[in-house]
């Protein structure tokens, strides 16, 4: 049976892209540290969705961009993990240093 190469032996060419999701390990770090301090900004919609239309709308769009970009936080941090793990941190690791402790969910209910 073949036995995988460490990745430090794979030719770039043959790798993940991750720079084209994040330019560094660095610049990941800081967009997952933004993102965890930017859930905060969605407590203020709490108990005021049904106020008006405006306000409903303005929810959704925050939420949008936080969706946006946590998926992209999701598809670096799945790249790490994805690869030879004995050679390279895996990116759910990486996330989990800065989630709060514990962890906090935030749902938004009209009312």
């Amino acid at each position: 049976m073949p036995t995988s190469l460490p990745r430090s032996k794979v030719k770039k060419k043959q790798t993940w892209n991750a720079e084209s999701v994040f330019d560094s390990p660095a610049a990941f770090d800081a967009e997952v540290e933004s993102l965890v301090e930017s859930l905060q900004g969605i407590k203020k919609f709490q108990s005021h969705l049904g106020e008006d239309p405006n306000t409903f709308i303005e929810a959704i769009q925050a939420i949008n961009l936080l969706s946006q970009r946590a998926a992209k936080v999701q598809v670096y941090a799945s790249l790490s993990s994805a690869v030879d793990t004995a050679d390279q941190p895996i990116g759910i690791i990486l996330v989990q240093q800065h989630l709060p402790d514990p962890p906090r969910v935030f749902w938004l209910r009209p009312g």
